[in-house]
């Protein structure tokens, strides 16, 4: 222990870091203490990594005094398009000469920050607070267009300090007014012809019908797609919806999916629907087909449940139909539907411009560093 107390820290995580090879006979072990402090007994090669000084503790904290700079730093830039030729590329930030400059302001600047950073310190029991310099525009009102041309109106650059209990202080800075232009365009919404498509289905199954019976389908989709199209809406595809009722599968579909495997049954439908449109329609295969199989349950399944779980009972063999029902099989048959709905886009049928006077402003907040 009388050897050990000449390690400082450092020699010792020096010690760690890089482990000393075996001692050889006689080798004096004072030496090697006095050596560990500039891990000059390190091997050679972790000659390239940083001096272990350089690695212990954590970064010294900054000052307010130097907080203030760099905030001062992050505040009087601007962002600027990076040009190659008469094409933008992007943007740099820079330093925006006139803010920097602007001596006056700079002090407005640090007597406000100061005043909210303390506020916080207090308010939030926070010893380190970041500060963080936000960029913000908010539209103020629609403007004519006579004042939209004219030059941009600066505003007395003054920071203004908002204070609300149990909020972090704000410092906005107002930095000029600008008129923006936005292009109102007005759409008709097309009418929607969705077109049923359950009684395509045997019950229980999930194969359509044979091509003649199916025939009568198409034509009232190909009608639809007419009508929309001459009154000038694009198509965008196709959309189907699909769902079971509660009642059980029977048949086919109870030996593919189960009594009680509706969303299965219900996808099925859906994916033969999606089938068709594929064949039947060339252009549906260039905008997916959208497919919404859940029901409004959520489990392939819509409209109430006739059925209700016997006590301590596990499997499909549990269920059984609910005391006084009310709903007729005809009324959950309305539950079990399969509907394909072609899709267009809005059209645009008028558009106007309109000006906005908006207020171009940085903001100052803070968060806390608790480290």
């Amino acid at each position: 222990m009388k050897v050990l107390s000449q390690f400082n820290r450092l020699s010792l995580l020096c010690s760690l870091l890089f482990p000393l090879p075996l001692l050889a006979q006689g080798t004096n072990i004072n030496q090697i203490a006095a050596n560990a402090g500039s891990c000059s007994a390190a091997p050679s090669t972790y000659k390239e990594m940083p001096n272990c000084a350089e690695r212990s503790g954590p970064e010294p904290t900054k000052t307010l005094q130097e907080k203030l700079k760099d905030a001062w730093e992050g505040f009087a830039t601007k962002e600027e398009n990076i040009m190659d030729g008469i094409y933008v590329k992007g943007t740099k930030t820079v330093k925006d000469e006139t803010l920097y400059n602007n001596a006056a302001l700079k002090q407005q600047f640090a007597t406000s920050v100061t005043q909210a950073y303390e506020d916080y310190q207090n308010d939030f029991n926070c010893k380190n607070p970041q500060i963080i310099i936000k960029s913000s525009k908010r539209r103020l009102s629609e403007a004519n267009t006579q004042a939209a041309a004219a030059a941009t109106a600066d505003l007395p650059v003054k920071p203004i300090y908002s204070y609300v209990a149990n909020q972090a202080p704000i410092v906005t800075i107002p930095l000029s007014h600008s008129y923006t232009k936005d292009a109102h365009v007005t759409h008709e919404i097309p009418q929607s012809c969705g077109i049923p498509m359950e009684d395509a289905f045997a019950n229980n199954s999930t194969e359509l019908r044979p091509t003649a019976e199916v025939q009568s389908f198409k034509d009232k989709i190909d009608a639809c797609i007419q009508d929309r199209t001459r009154k000038g809406f694009e198509f965008d595809g196709f959309e189907v919806v699909t769902s079971a009722n509660y009642l059980a599968n029977t048949g086919t579909a109870a030996t593919t999916y189960g009594a009680h495997n509706f969303e299965d049954l219900s996808k099925a439908r859906a994916l033969h629907l999606r089938e068709f449109l594929d064949t039947s329609y060339p252009q549906a295969q260039q905008v997916p087909t959208k497919l919404s199989y859940k029901g409004r349950n959520g489990d392939g399944t819509s409209g109430p449940c006739p059925y209700s779980k016997k006590a301590n009972c596990q499997g499909e063999n549990c269920y059984q139909l609910k005391q006084g029902l009310t709903q007729t099989r005809d009324e959950l048959e309305k539950y079990k539907f399969a509907t394909i709905i072609p899709k267009f886009k809005d059209k645009p049928v008028s558009s106007q411009t309109k000006y906005y006077k908006t207020q171009n402003t940085k903001i100052v907040t803070f968060e806390c560093n608790r480290n």
